[in-house]
């Protein structure tokens, strides 16, 4: 049996209809295409992996019916080398982190005294009811203390090659690459005594996170006697140290406060981890749904829920969806995404 192979003209003028279709087909890039987590051209809520745990613990400290204790923060600064690499709004994040914790509980009360501030002093000393000012039981104090822009990186890929072939084909190559490197951010806080200054012993936190930026490419090459193609692709998608430093601040506000409090704080930690595979069943099937099939949940949602009458006008459809998503402190786009979906479906 006599075995046949294609000719290098079969697989030339294979490669050349490939070209054309690709180059055919290929659009530019479009806010269309930007991740639908990001909400381009809306504003969404700030989240990390510990918010759904703030959450948790503001019902434990509910629950367990706690006295309320009031504190402050001074600046956490950033004293490593690579100053200003994760942001500078540590204490402010903080101090929505608290807000987001005690939304029912109201069981951490920050006390906003700050000299730099000398315009809030001044109308403070001048109220007429400045006898009621708190002074905090208790202080946070912490900073940035470690930066690692590269503690890890891995680049893979492979391409080949196809000689000339004929008097008019002169070569042509193809590849594919990808990448992935991360960003270390560690953040240290601590709970201290105003009355005397002191640092309470173990009520701590020593975190590190870590973030990642991924990308990947392709390229096709063709060469011919008077005429050549190149067809590129690529896309990349990074996450900000700030962002690291956000998740960093409210596992420590989680720590502190249940430490001090004593309570099972790793509990809302655990739970914040989808251990029962209840979110991740949920993403996909949500990825699984059809565009109608999404917007026939959440409309069927909101109207059971009492957030929209059925039958009412697309102005009340967007009012009672973002009353639902400022409920759950989930602001985003005025259709139902992912996050939502996963929320909804998983609680």
């Amino acid at each position: 049996m006599t075995a046949v192979f294609p000719s290098w003209s079969r697989i030339t003028m294979t490669l050349i209809a490939l070209s054309v279709s690709a180059c055919s087909t290929v659009k530019t890039p479009s806010p269309a295409d930007a991740p639908e987590e990001y909400g381009l051209g809306y504003a969404v809520t700030t989240a990390t992996p510990f918010s759904r745990a703030l959450v948790c613990m503001d019902q434990m400290l509910v629950d367990r019916k706690v006295d309320p204790i009031f504190i402050t923060a001074t600046p956490i600064p950033d004293y490593t080398e690579n100053r200003g690499a994760a942001g500078y709004g540590a204490r402010e994040m903080l101090l929505s982190a608290i807000s987001r914790m005690t939304e029912k509980s109201a069981a951490v009360r920050y006390v906003a005294f700050d000299r730099s501030t000398p315009d809030i002093v001044a109308l403070h000393s001048g109220h007429p009811n400045k006898a009621e000012l708190r002074v905090p039981d208790f202080f946070v104090r912490g900073a940035i203390t470690q930066i690692n822009t590269s503690p890890f990186s891995k680049q893979t890929g492979w391409s080949t090659t196809v000689a000339a072939s004929g008097e008019t084909f002169q070569g042509g190559s193809t590849g594919v690459s990808g990448s992935l490197s991360l960003a270390t951010v560690s953040l240290d806080l601590s709970i201290g005594l105003i009355k005397n200054y002191q640092l309470l012993p173990g009520v701590s936190s020593s975190n590190s996170f870590s973030v990642a930026k991924l990308g990947d490419s392709n390229e096709l090459s063709l060469s011919f006697e008077r005429v050549g193609a190149v067809l590129r692709s690529s896309e990349s998608e990074s996450k900000a140290l700030s962002d690291g430093l956000r998740a960093l601040v409210e596992l420590g506000l989680i720590e502190l406060t249940g430490k001090l409090y004593e309570i099972p704080y790793w509990e809302c930690l655990a739970a914040s981890m989808n251990a029962d595979g209840k979110r991740e069943a949920a993403a996909d099937a949500y990825d699984r749904l059809s565009e109608e099939e999404r917007d026939q949940f959440i409309r069927s949602y909101l109207v059971e829920q009492g957030y929209f009458t059925d039958g009412g006008n697309a102005l009340q459809y967007i009012s009672g969806l973002l009353k639902l998503r400022f409920e759950l402190d989930m602001v985003g786009v005025p259709r139902l995404d992912k996050g939502l979906y996963i929320e909804l479906v998983s609680r």
